[in-house]
């Protein structure tokens, strides 16, 4: 795998720019959901729904981030642009399987945040 730098890596740049893609696409689905629910004065407990676009959008902002998918870490495959394959190094494995538990972690930690935050925000009148 990726041995040339200190972050093991289990995606490659092609992989890489689909996440911060879909990531974009999906902060914007966030944003103006939220936008919609705040300024529509829907029920706080609605505006919890920005949570489910936001976690994904966090996720890719993440995976992207850290070099590291974590649906191929759970598999114990990478893919470097040239389609999955095995990882058959056992320690760089259980360093990617980490790395995807601690992406998972950091997504639901911000995710709960965005949630909140748009749970408390005013209405817009």
């Amino acid at each position: 795998m990726d041995s040339t730098s200190a972050c093991p890596s289990n995606i490659g740049p092609r992989q890489r720019l689909l996440r911060w893609a879909f990531a974009g696409l999906l902060t914007v689905a966030t944003g103006v959901l939220m936008a919609w629910l705040i300024a529509a004065d829907q029920p706080r407990w609605m505006r919890l729904l920005v949570a489910i676009p936001a976690w994904f959008a966090l996720l890719n902002i993440f995976q992207a981030r850290n070099r590291t998918c974590v649906y191929l870490a759970a598999r114990g495959k990478a893919n470097f642009d040239q389609g999955e394959q095995a990882v058959a190094d056992a320690e760089l494995d259980r360093t990617l399987r980490r790395q995807a538990r601690i992406i998972v972690i950091q997504t639901t930690v911000a995710t709960l945040v965005v949630a909140v935050v748009c749970y408390l925000l005013p209405p817009w009148t």
